[in-house]
């Protein structure tokens, strides 16, 4: 993702535990000005799924997904929320971004959130999400 300010920030995670497979370490870098910074974050509670950053009002939000349940939190430092949203079994989630046709002045975020539970299937549920740009401002 390229914020406002020129900068590529590359979220990745890592499963290197062998006695879990399912144990994620996130890594958040940022690329500006040709040089590369590598900050080590999490989930909520040390827990997570998938990863994704959005850009809103000159923030960065880390939006996580962990199994059936979606968190946001501001910047780097902040307290992860429990967003109230439905339940969605094996969580993949994407979000709107500048380059797959949203613009920065758009007033919400776009959360696509798909059923990635294969026990769930054929009558997996998917779901749409819209949250308010300005309500983000609201997270500490």
């Amino acid at each position: 993702m390229e914020d406002n300010s020129g900068k590529i920030h590359l979220v990745y995670q890592t499963r290197l535990d062998p006695g879990d497979q399912w144990k994620n370490a996130f890594y958040h870098d940022i690329i500006s000005s040709g040089i590369k910074t590598s900050n080590a974050t999490s989930g909520p509670g040390n827990n997570g799924s998938w990863m994704r950053l959005v850009e809103a009002g000159g923030e960065i939000f880390y939006l996580c997904s962990a199994w059936d349940k979606l968190y946001i939190k501001k910047g780097a430092n902040g307290k992860y929320v429990k967003l109230d949203v439905p339940a969605v079994d094996g969580m993949y989630i994407y979000t709107s971004a500048t380059r797959g046709g949203t613009g920065r002045g758009e007033a919400y975020l776009d959360i696509l959130m798909l059923c990635g539970s294969s026990s769930a299937y054929p009558n997996a549920k998917n779901y749409y999400v819209r949250i308010l740009k300005s309500d983000l401002e609201k997270l500490e």
